[in-house]
């Protein structure tokens, strides 16, 4: 969602109507002056949930704890009005793409791995194969966004 559009004015009306953290829309890592929720994958809003610090006093000492809060359905609804915000111009998705590989091929490893994998004649990637990396990289990068595939 671009930054100071009606679409992005409307994204905050609708965060503030359900109570939802205004955090919740993040920058966009690839695309400069965009926003995103900071989930990926919009089939998997059941099952997501809000943490919250609260604090509490025990013996005149004061302490955080993190509460686990499950989504109202008006709040899961909500985010799915957001996501209809969504830029879906497929010539910038392919500018994000193209964004993504420039920032991959800043890692050696990552960039051999994918240098190999063009070269691999009749390769494709399977939907397990997607999960098990994903699975795998989880292990190096656990604050790694949830998965999503078309």
């Amino acid at each position: 969602i671009e930054k100071d559009s009606a679409d992005y004015d409307k994204a905050l009306e609708i965060i503030q109507e359900v109570q939802l953290p205004q955090d919740i829309l993040c920058d966009h890592e690839l695309r400069r002056g965009y926003v995103r929720l900071k989930m990926i994958n919009p089939n998997n809003i059941d099952s997501i949930s809000l943490c919250q610090s609260s604090p509490f006093l025990i013996n005149s000492k004061s302490f955080t704890a993190e509460v686990v809060i499950k989504l109202s359905d008006e709040q899961k609804q909500a985010i799915k009005r957001i996501y209809a915000l969504y830029d879906t111009d497929s010539e910038r998705r392919k500018e994000n793409i193209t964004e993504f590989f420039r920032l991959w091929d800043n890692f050696e490893i990552l960039k051999r791995v994918k240098t190999w994998w063009n070269n691999v004649p009749g390769a494709s990637i399977t939907p397990v194969g997607k999960s098990l990396a994903y699975a795998n990289a989880q292990k190096y990068f656990p604050g790694l966004p949830e998965f999503y595939s078309e």
